[in-house]
């Protein structure tokens, strides 16, 4: 998890500063490759509508680890076994499709917060090319509502 790279995201997004970034729905990791050399400010691998597998995903978010792109995961649903898997192959977040209530989105941030603080994952095995993950390391889930209720 890039610590930095997040909090300068989300400086950007505070202050409404553009942001630029990439949705990659394709195997090879040379795309995500080119972002970075771009210098976009992030990157959402889909792994909901495209057919991404879990070695491609990691191979997109080694292509990243060493830089200032953010690597979100877009999930296939709101699942505490699927944002933990995300988190532990070293996305710095998540994208989860169909929150619709408050209490989806603090079950996702739960599913999402690294021991002791709650149920997340407690044993990365990412970043798969370096860096580290604290105990206080918070990833945040970016909901996307796709109805309103």
């Amino acid at each position: 998890m890039k610590v930095p790279a997040i909090q300068r995201l989300r400086a950007k997004l505070h202050s409404q500063v553009p942001v630029y970034g990439l949705w990659i729905t394709l195997e090879s990791a040379s795309i995500c490759e080119m972002a970075v050399a771009l210098g976009l400010d992030w990157v959402t691998i889909d792994a909901e509508h495209g057919h991404l597998d879990w070695k491609e995903i990691v191979e997109h978010i080694r292509a990243a680890v060493r830089s200032d792109t953010v690597v979100l995961v877009r999930l296939a649903e709101n699942s505490p076994a699927l944002i933990k898997r995300a988190l532990d192959i070293g996305a710095d977040g998540v994208v989860l499709p169909w929150i619709e209530t408050p209490q989806q989105l603090e079950s996702a941030i739960a599913a999402a917060t690294y021991p002791p603080a709650a149920s997340g994952a407690s044993a990365p095995s990412a970043p798969p090319a370096g860096g580290s993950v604290s105990s206080s390391t918070r990833a945040r889930p970016m909901p996307m509502c796709s109805s309103c209720r």
